[in-house]
Formats: C-alpha cells, sequence, structure tokens
C-alpha cells in the first residue's frame, strides 16, 4: 500500500480490499485506512508546501489537506451506525466504480462505462440481498426434506 500511494497516490483503493479480504472488520479498515490518508496528507501537503516554487500553488494544498481532516472524523462517526456487513459493501462497491471509472477513462471507452457501473451496482446489490435469498431458498427447502 505505501508503495502503490508513493508511486500513483492509491493507499485506500489498495489497502482496504486487502485487509477486508483478510477478515478484518470494515469499521477497523475504514478506520485504519483514513488515520493512515490523514498521516500521509499531511506529510505530502508539508512536503508540497516546502518544496515552494516548484509551480505547486498553495491554496490548493492547504484545501487539499483541510479536506481530509474533515472527511475522516465524518467517516470514522458513519462507520459506528453502518452494519459491518453492509459498510463491507459499500465499501467494496465504491472502489469497483471508482476503479472502472479509471480504467474506462484510460482505455477510453467512453459512454460504455455505464454498462459496468450497472453491473457492479447490480453484483452489490445482489451480494447485500444473498443471505436473504438464500434464507428462503433454505425455508423452502426444509419442508421437503422432512417429508
Amino acid at each position: 500500500g505505501g508503495v502503490t500511494n508513493g508511486m500513483i497516490g492509491a493507499w485506500g483503493p489498495v489497502v482496504t480490499p486487502f485487509l477486508l479480504h483478510r477478515g478484518v472488520a470494515p469499521r477497523i479498515v475504514v478506520g485504519s485506512a483514513n488515520t493512515a490518508e490523514v498521516a500521509v496528507a499531511v506529510v505530502a501537503a508539508g512536503s508540497l508546501l516546502a518544496a515552494g516554487s516548484t509551480g505547486t500553488d498553495p491554496t490548493t494544498v492547504v484545501a487539499m489537506l483541510i479536506g481530509g481532516v474533515i472527511a475522516s472524523p465524518i467517516a470514522a462517526w458513519t462507520v459506528r451506525f453502518v452494519p459491518a456487513r453492509l459498510l463491507g459493501l459499500l465499501v467494496a462497491g465504491l472502489l469497483l466504480i471508482t476503479n472502472a471509472r479509471e480504467l474506462a477513462i484510460w482505455a477510453g471507452v467512453g459512454g460504455a462505462r455505464w454498462a459496468a457501473y450497472t453491473a457492479i451496482v447490480a453484483v452489490v446489490a445482489l451480494a447485500a440481498a444473498a443471505p436473504q435469498i438464500r434464507a428462503r431458498i433454505n425455508q423452502r427447502a426444509t419442508p421437503l426434506a422432512s417429508a
């Protein structure tokens, strides 16, 4: 994650799915990724501001830093109220859509990217509904098995 962040600035999209896949609770994943991103943003902003006259607009750097500082506590507060499974699905869906967008722009796909967005939303919705679907299938199969 650190190497990827240094190369292309992609800490969250690399670390978040890795930690979720390892079975870490989504609340811990979001909290630790946000905390790390704030630390990285502070160091990066300090480096950019220290660089001085290299063409970097200090107001843009400060605005990005303030945005990160504001967003992190909001994310930490929000994850307290969202169920862990739903939070994991929302994070996965957001990461998939964000990366699909970037890949579509890179590949020059154009309007066809909306099909990918729709497919991602459908798969995440299906994953969210899977426990209910599975329970209904088991409920219907149980009377037949006992007869």
